[in-house]
């Protein structure tokens, strides 16, 4: 959904350019990530949503952890992803602001026991602990996986999501 100063921008009704904020989040040897089916397939992708003008990668993967899950972190850049996407009968170039943050066990716990209905989710929301090889696997797009390992690289490009892999117009 569109708010006020997000840096999303449509440029026809099947063409989207956005700047997103994405938020890594670990504990032991587990990424938080949100279930999702796309085309009968069972994957993930990481919480966050569209920086808003004005703001760092980082602030708005903070203010995205607060809003969805209620969590105050200090989230820290880790790279970024140019994601071509082809979803929904559209097809989005995303500048993906990738950021990490890892949760001790008392905030982990804590968000274990939150009500997550109470926040800016959608209804349908399925949050998970996953393995981080699984997470690797399954995350969509499919480049956020690398910034899970260390020495990933700062800049990755992923055009994988576009039917043929091509140009995304």
């Amino acid at each position: 959904m569109q708010e006020e100063r997000d840096l999303r921008y449509p440029l026809d009704a099947h063409h989207q350019f956005g700047v997103r904020a994405v938020l890594l989040l670990q504990h032991d040897d587990r990424v938080l990530l949100k279930h999702v089916t796309e085309g009968g397939e069972s994957v993930f992708i990481a919480p966050g949503g569209a920086v808003k003008f004005g703001e760092t990668g980082s602030e708005a993967a903070a203010r995205e952890a607060k809003e969805e899950l209620g969590l105050t972190l200090a989230p820290t850049l880790v790279g970024v992803v140019e994601a071509f996407i082809a979803m929904n009968g559209a097809n989005y170039h995303q500048l993906l602001m990738v950021t990490t943050a890892t949760l001790d066990a008392a905030q982990a716990a804590r968000l274990a026991a939150r009500d997550l209905t109470a926040f800016d989710l959608p209804q349908d929301t399925v949050l998970a602990w996953v393995p981080v090889e699984e997470a690797a696997a399954r995350l969509r797009p499919q480049a956020l996986g690398r910034y899970l390992f260390p020495a990933a690289p700062f800049h990755a490009v992923d055009r994988r999501e576009v039917a043929g892999g091509g140009d995304p117009l």
